[in-house]
Protein backbone atom coordinates (compact mmCIF):
# COMPACT_ATOMS: atom_id res chain seq x y z
CA UNK A 1 0.00 0.00 0.00
CA UNK A 2 2.82 2.40 0.88
CA UNK A 3 4.67 1.73 -2.38
CA UNK A 4 1.49 2.18 -4.41
CA UNK A 5 0.78 5.48 -2.65
CA UNK A 6 4.27 6.80 -3.39
CA UNK A 7 4.12 5.77 -7.06
CA UNK A 8 0.68 7.30 -7.63
CA UNK A 9 1.65 10.49 -5.79
CA UNK A 10 4.81 10.93 -7.89
CA UNK A 11 2.84 10.37 -11.10
CA UNK A 12 0.17 12.88 -10.09
CA UNK A 13 2.72 15.55 -9.11
CA UNK A 14 4.64 14.99 -12.34
CA UNK A 15 1.45 15.28 -14.38
CA UNK A 16 0.43 18.49 -12.59
CA UNK A 17 3.90 20.04 -13.01
CA UNK A 18 3.98 19.16 -16.70
CA UNK A 19 0.56 20.67 -17.42
CA UNK A 20 0.45 23.66 -15.08
CA UNK A 21 3.95 24.05 -13.68
CA UNK A 22 5.15 26.71 -16.15
CA UNK A 23 8.53 25.00 -16.31
CA UNK A 24 8.84 24.40 -12.56
CA UNK A 25 8.69 21.13 -10.63
CA UNK A 26 6.08 21.50 -7.88
CA UNK A 27 7.83 19.22 -5.42
CA UNK A 28 5.97 20.73 -2.47
CA UNK A 29 3.16 18.27 -3.16
CA UNK A 30 5.53 15.43 -2.29
CA UNK A 31 5.13 16.50 1.34
CA UNK A 32 2.04 14.32 1.25
CA UNK A 33 4.44 11.37 1.14
CA UNK A 34 6.01 12.26 4.51
CA UNK A 35 3.42 10.35 6.63
CA UNK A 36 3.92 7.25 4.46
CA UNK A 37 7.71 7.43 4.83
CA UNK A 38 7.50 7.98 8.60
CA UNK A 39 5.16 5.02 9.02
CA UNK A 40 7.57 2.89 6.97
CA UNK A 41 10.49 3.95 9.17
CA UNK A 42 8.49 3.17 12.31
CA UNK A 43 7.62 -0.26 10.93
CA UNK A 44 11.28 -0.91 10.08
CA UNK A 45 12.44 0.08 13.58
CA UNK A 46 9.93 -2.27 15.20
CA UNK A 47 10.69 -5.17 12.85
CA UNK A 48 13.44 -7.76 13.34
CA UNK A 49 13.47 -8.59 9.64
CA UNK A 50 15.68 -6.69 7.19
CA UNK A 51 14.10 -5.15 4.05
CA UNK A 52 14.38 -7.21 0.88
CA UNK A 53 17.13 -6.27 -1.60
CA UNK A 54 14.68 -4.82 -4.16
CA UNK A 55 13.32 -2.40 -1.54
CA UNK A 56 16.77 -0.75 -1.65
CA UNK A 57 17.80 -1.18 -5.28
CA UNK A 58 14.56 0.02 -6.92
CA UNK A 59 14.52 3.41 -5.09
CA UNK A 60 18.26 3.69 -5.79
CA UNK A 61 17.72 3.21 -9.52
CA UNK A 62 14.89 5.75 -9.58
CA UNK A 63 16.91 8.26 -7.55
CA UNK A 64 20.08 8.02 -9.63
CA UNK A 65 18.07 8.30 -12.84
CA UNK A 66 16.34 11.45 -11.61
CA UNK A 67 19.47 13.07 -10.17
CA UNK A 68 21.41 12.49 -13.39
CA UNK A 69 19.13 14.92 -15.27
CA UNK A 70 17.98 17.22 -12.46
CA UNK A 71 17.66 20.87 -13.52
CA UNK A 72 18.84 22.33 -10.15
CA UNK A 73 17.15 25.75 -10.45
CA UNK A 74 18.14 28.45 -7.95
CA UNK A 75 15.93 31.15 -6.45
CA UNK A 76 16.75 34.35 -4.64
CA UNK A 77 14.31 33.47 -1.87
CA UNK A 78 12.32 30.47 -0.70
CA UNK A 79 10.13 29.14 -3.49
CA UNK A 80 7.04 27.71 -1.81
CA UNK A 81 6.34 25.55 -4.88
CA UNK A 82 9.78 23.93 -4.64
CA UNK A 83 11.07 24.03 -1.04
CA UNK A 84 13.73 21.40 -1.77
CA UNK A 85 15.34 23.79 -4.27
CA UNK A 86 16.51 25.92 -1.33
CA UNK A 87 19.49 23.52 -1.09
CA UNK A 88 20.52 23.98 -4.72
CA UNK A 89 22.58 27.12 -4.09
CA UNK A 90 24.78 25.40 -1.52
CA UNK A 91 24.98 22.24 -3.61
CA UNK A 92 26.19 24.19 -6.65
CA UNK A 93 28.68 26.09 -4.51
CA UNK A 94 30.20 22.84 -3.21
CA UNK A 95 30.18 21.01 -6.55
CA UNK A 96 31.26 23.96 -8.68
CA UNK A 97 28.88 23.37 -11.60
CA UNK A 98 25.48 21.79 -12.34
CA UNK A 99 27.16 18.78 -13.97
CA UNK A 100 29.34 17.99 -10.98
CA UNK A 101 26.39 18.65 -8.67
CA UNK A 102 24.46 15.88 -10.44
CA UNK A 103 27.46 13.57 -10.15
CA UNK A 104 27.63 14.34 -6.43
CA UNK A 105 23.94 13.53 -5.95
CA UNK A 106 24.23 10.25 -7.87
CA UNK A 107 27.31 9.21 -5.87
CA UNK A 108 25.59 10.12 -2.58
CA UNK A 109 22.62 7.94 -3.57
CA UNK A 110 24.85 4.99 -4.45
CA UNK A 111 26.86 5.32 -1.21
CA UNK A 112 23.65 5.44 0.84
CA UNK A 113 22.32 2.32 -0.91
CA UNK A 114 25.62 0.52 -0.37
CA UNK A 115 25.53 1.43 3.31
CA UNK A 116 22.06 -0.05 3.69
CA UNK A 117 23.03 -3.28 1.92
CA UNK A 118 26.38 -3.75 3.68
CA UNK A 119 25.15 -2.73 7.12
CA UNK A 120 22.91 -5.79 7.23
CA UNK A 121 26.04 -7.96 7.28
CA UNK A 122 27.37 -6.38 10.48
CA UNK A 123 24.39 -4.86 12.31
CA UNK A 124 20.94 -6.12 13.27
CA UNK A 125 18.07 -4.74 11.15
CA UNK A 126 16.71 -2.71 14.09
CA UNK A 127 20.02 -0.87 14.46
CA UNK A 128 20.13 -0.03 10.75
CA UNK A 129 16.52 1.22 10.76
CA UNK A 130 17.18 3.25 13.90
CA UNK A 131 20.23 4.88 12.28
CA UNK A 132 18.20 5.80 9.18
CA UNK A 133 15.40 7.21 11.36
CA UNK A 134 17.95 9.28 13.30
CA UNK A 135 19.40 10.73 10.09
CA UNK A 136 15.93 11.62 8.80
CA UNK A 137 15.03 13.14 12.18
CA UNK A 138 18.04 15.45 11.90
CA UNK A 139 17.97 16.13 8.15
CA UNK A 140 14.36 17.23 7.71
CA UNK A 141 14.33 19.83 10.55
CA UNK A 142 17.76 21.06 9.42
CA UNK A 143 16.45 21.70 5.93
CA UNK A 144 13.43 23.50 7.38
CA UNK A 145 15.69 25.69 9.55
CA UNK A 146 17.84 26.59 6.54
CA UNK A 147 14.75 27.34 4.46
CA UNK A 148 13.42 29.74 7.10
CA UNK A 149 16.87 31.32 7.40
CA UNK A 150 16.85 32.02 3.67
CA UNK A 151 13.24 33.20 3.86
CA UNK A 152 14.11 35.94 6.34
CA UNK A 153 17.57 36.71 4.91
CA UNK A 154 16.22 38.32 1.72
CA UNK A 155 13.41 40.73 0.96
CA UNK A 156 9.95 39.37 0.28
CA UNK A 157 8.12 39.40 -3.04
CA UNK A 158 7.08 43.02 -2.44
CA UNK A 159 10.75 44.03 -2.18
CA UNK A 160 10.69 44.68 1.59
CA UNK A 161 12.00 42.67 4.57
CA UNK A 162 9.46 40.19 5.95
CA UNK A 163 10.24 41.24 9.53
CA UNK A 164 9.57 44.93 8.85
CA UNK A 165 6.27 46.23 10.21
CA UNK A 166 4.79 47.64 7.03
CA UNK A 167 1.29 48.20 8.35
CA UNK A 168 1.98 51.85 9.15
CA UNK A 169 2.41 52.41 5.40
CA UNK A 170 0.20 49.91 3.64
CA UNK A 171 -2.90 49.79 5.88
CA UNK A 172 -3.89 53.32 4.89
CA UNK A 173 -7.24 52.03 3.60
CA UNK A 174 -8.16 50.60 7.01
CA UNK A 175 -7.07 53.85 8.64
CA UNK A 176 -9.41 55.75 6.33
CA UNK A 177 -12.57 53.62 6.42
CA UNK A 178 -11.74 51.49 9.52
CA UNK A 179 -10.89 47.79 9.49
CA UNK A 180 -14.62 47.04 9.51
CA UNK A 181 -15.18 48.99 6.30
CA UNK A 182 -16.52 47.64 3.04
CA UNK A 183 -14.17 48.26 0.10
CA UNK A 184 -14.00 46.83 -3.42
CA UNK A 185 -10.68 47.08 -5.20
CA UNK A 186 -10.51 47.45 -8.98
CA UNK A 187 -7.25 45.87 -10.08
CA UNK A 188 -5.23 47.56 -12.81
CA UNK A 189 -1.61 47.22 -14.08
CA UNK A 190 -0.22 50.18 -12.14
CA UNK A 191 3.33 49.53 -13.43
CA UNK A 192 2.63 48.89 -17.08
CA UNK A 193 6.19 47.91 -18.01
CA UNK A 194 6.88 45.97 -14.78
CA UNK A 195 4.36 43.18 -14.31
CA UNK A 196 5.49 42.02 -10.86
CA UNK A 197 5.61 45.54 -9.43
CA UNK A 198 1.94 45.86 -10.31
CA UNK A 199 1.14 42.49 -8.79
CA UNK A 200 2.92 43.43 -5.57
CA UNK A 201 0.94 46.65 -5.31
CA UNK A 202 -2.37 44.79 -5.17
CA UNK A 203 -0.97 42.07 -2.89
CA UNK A 204 -0.16 44.80 -0.37
CA UNK A 205 -3.66 46.23 -0.71
CA UNK A 206 -5.28 42.88 0.07
CA UNK A 207 -2.85 41.70 2.74
CA UNK A 208 -2.63 44.82 4.90
CA UNK A 209 -6.25 46.00 4.78
CA UNK A 210 -9.07 43.98 6.32
CA UNK A 211 -11.61 46.40 4.88
CA UNK A 212 -10.80 45.31 1.30
CA UNK A 213 -13.39 42.54 1.09
CA UNK A 214 -14.13 42.40 -2.64
CA UNK A 215 -12.29 42.50 -5.94
CA UNK A 216 -14.33 43.60 -8.92
CA UNK A 217 -13.96 40.91 -11.57
CA UNK A 218 -14.10 43.48 -14.34
CA UNK A 219 -14.95 41.87 -17.65
CA UNK A 220 -14.75 38.28 -16.39
CA UNK A 221 -16.52 36.05 -18.89
CA UNK A 222 -17.45 38.99 -21.13
CA UNK A 223 -16.44 39.49 -24.78
CA UNK A 224 -12.94 40.69 -25.56
CA UNK A 225 -11.05 42.83 -26.47
CA UNK A 226 -12.58 45.55 -24.25
CA UNK A 227 -14.55 43.46 -21.79
CA UNK A 228 -14.98 46.24 -19.22
CA UNK A 229 -17.31 48.07 -21.61
CA UNK A 230 -19.94 45.36 -21.20
CA UNK A 231 -20.12 45.90 -17.42
CA UNK A 232 -22.18 49.06 -18.01
CA UNK A 233 -25.25 50.21 -19.90
CA UNK A 234 -23.96 51.86 -23.08
CA UNK A 235 -26.49 54.71 -22.97
CA UNK A 236 -26.65 55.61 -19.27
CA UNK A 237 -23.48 54.11 -17.80
CA UNK A 238 -25.44 52.15 -15.18
CA UNK A 239 -23.50 49.20 -13.74
CA UNK A 240 -25.02 45.87 -14.70
CA UNK A 241 -23.62 43.20 -12.39
CA UNK A 242 -20.96 44.69 -10.11
CA UNK A 243 -21.47 43.93 -6.42
CA UNK A 244 -21.89 47.24 -4.60
CA UNK A 245 -19.90 48.16 -1.49
CA UNK A 246 -19.62 51.37 0.51
CA UNK A 247 -16.26 52.31 -1.01
CA UNK A 248 -14.15 51.54 -4.06
CA UNK A 249 -10.37 51.61 -4.42
CA UNK A 250 -9.34 52.70 -7.92
CA UNK A 251 -5.85 53.57 -9.10
CA UNK A 252 -5.46 57.03 -10.59
CA UNK A 253 -3.92 55.58 -13.78
CA UNK A 254 -6.93 53.34 -14.53
CA UNK A 255 -8.36 54.92 -17.68
CA UNK A 256 -10.81 52.16 -18.66
CA UNK A 257 -13.72 53.71 -16.75
CA UNK A 258 -14.44 55.67 -13.63
CA UNK A 259 -17.35 55.15 -11.24
CA UNK A 260 -19.30 58.26 -10.39
CA UNK A 261 -18.79 59.26 -6.78
CA UNK A 262 -16.92 61.35 -4.23
CA UNK A 263 -13.19 60.86 -3.76
CA UNK A 264 -12.56 60.43 -0.01
CA UNK A 265 -8.76 60.30 0.09
CA UNK A 266 -5.82 59.89 -2.28
CA UNK A 267 -2.75 57.88 -1.26
CA UNK A 268 -0.15 55.63 -2.89
CA UNK A 269 -1.44 56.52 -6.35
CA UNK A 270 -5.05 55.46 -5.71
CA UNK A 271 -8.35 57.03 -4.68
CA UNK A 272 -10.80 55.70 -2.15
CA UNK A 273 -14.12 56.62 -3.73
CA UNK A 274 -17.56 56.69 -2.17
CA UNK A 275 -19.59 55.75 -5.26
CA UNK A 276 -23.07 56.97 -6.02
CA UNK A 277 -25.87 54.44 -5.52
CA UNK A 278 -26.78 52.66 -7.67
CA UNK A 279 -23.35 52.35 -9.20
CA UNK A 280 -22.81 53.94 -12.58
CA UNK A 281 -19.87 54.96 -14.73
CA UNK A 282 -19.02 58.64 -15.01
CA UNK A 283 -17.10 57.78 -18.18
CA UNK A 284 -16.00 54.74 -20.18
CA UNK A 285 -13.07 54.55 -22.60
CA UNK A 286 -13.45 52.57 -25.81
CA UNK A 287 -10.89 51.09 -28.22
CA UNK A 288 -7.90 50.91 -25.89
CA UNK A 289 -5.89 48.00 -24.55
CA UNK A 290 -6.63 47.00 -20.92
CA UNK A 291 -3.47 48.84 -19.77
CA UNK A 292 -4.36 52.19 -21.36
CA UNK A 293 -2.54 52.11 -24.71
CA UNK A 294 -4.59 53.09 -27.74
CA UNK A 295 -5.15 50.52 -30.45
CA UNK A 296 -3.60 50.94 -33.91
CA UNK A 297 -5.52 53.09 -36.42
CA UNK A 298 -8.46 53.50 -34.01
CA UNK A 299 -9.40 56.63 -32.06
CA UNK A 300 -9.73 56.12 -28.33
CA UNK A 301 -13.21 57.35 -27.45
CA UNK A 302 -14.08 58.58 -23.96
CA UNK A 303 -17.83 58.54 -23.39
CA UNK A 304 -19.01 60.86 -20.60
CA UNK A 305 -22.51 60.13 -19.32
CA UNK A 306 -25.18 62.54 -18.14
CA UNK A 307 -26.06 62.58 -14.47
CA UNK A 308 -29.31 60.76 -13.54
CA UNK A 309 -31.28 63.97 -12.79
CA UNK A 310 -29.67 66.19 -15.42
CA UNK A 311 -32.32 68.33 -17.16
CA UNK A 312 -30.29 70.46 -19.58
CA UNK A 313 -27.19 70.06 -21.71
CA UNK A 314 -23.99 70.83 -19.79
CA UNK A 315 -20.35 71.40 -20.60
CA UNK A 316 -17.97 68.98 -18.88
CA UNK A 317 -14.19 69.27 -18.70
CA UNK A 318 -11.78 66.33 -18.90
CA UNK A 319 -8.01 66.52 -18.41
CA UNK A 320 -6.18 63.99 -20.57
CA UNK A 321 -2.61 62.92 -19.80
CA UNK A 322 -0.84 61.37 -22.79
CA UNK A 323 2.55 59.74 -23.26
CA UNK A 324 4.17 59.02 -26.61
CA UNK A 325 6.07 55.75 -27.05
CA UNK A 326 9.85 55.94 -26.95
CA UNK A 327 10.15 55.54 -30.71
CA UNK A 328 12.09 57.61 -33.22
CA UNK A 329 9.07 59.28 -34.82
CA UNK A 330 7.21 62.35 -33.64
CA UNK A 331 3.60 61.58 -32.78
CA UNK A 332 0.84 63.78 -34.25
CA UNK A 333 -2.16 63.76 -31.92
CA UNK A 334 -5.73 64.98 -32.41
CA UNK A 335 -8.29 65.49 -29.64
CA UNK A 336 -11.84 66.33 -30.71
CA UNK A 337 -15.37 66.57 -29.33
CA UNK A 338 -18.58 68.44 -30.11
CA UNK A 339 -17.10 71.50 -28.32
CA UNK A 340 -13.36 71.12 -28.56
CA UNK A 341 -10.57 70.56 -31.05
CA UNK A 342 -6.83 70.30 -30.47
CA UNK A 343 -3.88 69.19 -32.57
CA UNK A 344 -0.33 68.70 -31.41
CA UNK A 345 2.86 66.77 -31.93
CA UNK A 346 4.58 64.75 -29.22
CA UNK A 347 8.29 64.00 -29.35
CA UNK A 348 9.37 60.39 -28.63
CA UNK A 349 8.69 59.61 -24.96
CA UNK A 350 7.13 63.03 -24.35
CA UNK A 351 4.23 63.61 -21.98
CA UNK A 352 1.44 66.16 -22.24
CA UNK A 353 -1.64 67.08 -20.22
CA UNK A 354 -4.44 68.62 -22.25
CA UNK A 355 -7.86 69.83 -21.10
CA UNK A 356 -10.81 69.03 -23.34
CA UNK A 357 -14.46 70.03 -23.08
CA UNK A 358 -17.55 68.23 -24.30
CA UNK A 359 -21.27 68.91 -24.33
CA UNK A 360 -23.27 66.22 -22.55
CA UNK A 361 -27.02 66.20 -23.30
CA UNK A 362 -29.58 65.14 -20.69
CA UNK A 363 -30.27 61.40 -20.64
CA UNK A 364 -27.38 60.84 -23.01
CA UNK A 365 -23.64 61.19 -23.33
CA UNK A 366 -20.89 63.18 -24.99
CA UNK A 367 -17.72 61.76 -26.51
CA UNK A 368 -14.10 62.87 -26.79
CA UNK A 369 -11.93 61.19 -29.43
CA UNK A 370 -8.13 60.89 -29.22
CA UNK A 371 -6.19 59.56 -32.19
CA UNK A 372 -2.84 59.33 -33.94
CA UNK A 373 -1.94 57.83 -37.32
CA UNK A 374 1.41 56.49 -36.07
CA UNK A 375 1.69 52.87 -34.93
CA UNK A 376 4.57 51.66 -32.74
CA UNK A 377 5.43 48.20 -31.42
CA UNK A 378 5.46 48.17 -27.61
CA UNK A 379 5.73 45.58 -24.82
CA UNK A 380 3.10 42.88 -24.53
CA UNK A 381 -0.13 43.27 -22.57
CA UNK A 382 0.72 43.01 -18.82
CA UNK A 383 -2.89 42.11 -18.01
CA UNK A 384 -2.45 38.78 -19.81
CA UNK A 385 0.88 37.47 -18.46
CA UNK A 386 4.26 38.56 -17.11
CA UNK A 387 6.31 40.54 -19.60
CA UNK A 388 9.02 38.64 -21.45
CA UNK A 389 10.86 41.48 -23.20
CA UNK A 390 9.19 41.17 -26.61
CA UNK A 391 7.93 44.38 -28.20
CA UNK A 392 5.46 43.09 -30.76
CA UNK A 393 2.18 44.74 -29.73
CA UNK A 394 1.07 47.50 -32.12
CA UNK A 395 -0.18 50.62 -30.35
CA UNK A 396 -0.58 54.35 -30.74
CA UNK A 397 -0.03 56.25 -27.48
CA UNK A 398 -0.58 55.79 -23.77
CA UNK A 399 -3.48 57.35 -21.89
CA UNK A 400 -1.60 57.93 -18.64
CA UNK A 401 -4.56 59.20 -16.62
CA UNK A 402 -7.92 60.91 -17.05
CA UNK A 403 -9.51 63.41 -14.65
CA UNK A 404 -13.15 64.44 -15.05
CA UNK A 405 -13.97 67.73 -13.33
CA UNK A 406 -17.09 67.92 -11.14
CA UNK A 407 -18.00 71.40 -12.40
CA UNK A 408 -20.72 71.76 -15.02
CA UNK A 409 -21.78 74.71 -17.17
CA UNK A 410 -25.35 74.76 -18.55
CA UNK A 411 -25.68 75.05 -22.34
CA UNK A 412 -28.58 75.61 -24.70
CA UNK A 413 -27.89 72.36 -26.51
CA UNK A 414 -25.25 70.10 -27.99
CA UNK A 415 -23.90 70.07 -31.52
CA UNK A 416 -23.63 66.71 -33.21
CA UNK A 417 -20.61 67.58 -35.36
CA UNK A 418 -17.20 67.17 -33.71
CA UNK A 419 -14.88 70.15 -33.52
CA UNK A 420 -11.51 69.92 -35.22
Amino acid sequence: MGCATLVLLVLQVASFSERFGAGEVKDRYLFYAVPVVLVALAAAVSSWRAPRWWAVLVPTAVGTSGFSSLALPTYEKLNVDSPAAILNDELLRVAGSPGWARVLLVLATLVAAQFLLMARLFLPPVAVATAVAAVVTLALPSQAVYAFYRLFAVNGTNGLPLTLDQGVVFNWIDRTVSRYGDVTMIRYPVERSDYWAGVQYWWDVEFWNESVVEEAAIGAGLPEPQSWVHEFDQRTGAARRLKETAHVLVHRTDVRFRLAGRAVVFDRGADIVEPERPWRAAFITYDIYPDGWTRPHLPATIRIFARPRQRVAVKRSLTIALTAPAARLDLPVTISSNLHGWRGVLAPGAEVEQAATVCVPPEGYGEIAIETPIVTDIHRDPTKAPLTGETDRPAGMLLRWLALADEEEPLDGCSEAPSS
